[in-house]
């Protein structure tokens, strides 16, 4: 199953989902759309859930908005 935070609807609805899938045994992959940094972080907080995480959609923003959130390389 992936899970997008910003599809959810933010992280607990994220961590709701991703609860109820391990609960029925299912695999568990942890994405994000084109997002900030800030984006990014929310969806890495929820790392330990599972083994898969595709959140590089942070790469894909030229020029920010925020500082802070989830850095490449940290």
């Amino acid at each position: 199953m992936n899970i997008k935070t910003e599809k959810a609807g933010g992280l607990i609805n994220s961590l709701k989902a991703a609860l109820t899938a391990k609960e029925s045994k299912l695999e568990i992959m942890l994405g994000s759309m084109v997002s900030t940094q800030l984006g990014c972080a929310q969806t890495y907080a929820l790392h330990p859930l599972t083994r898969y995480l595709d959140i590089d959609g942070s790469l894909l923003v030229k020029e920010p908005r925020v500082e802070g959130g989830f850095k490449w390389g940290s």
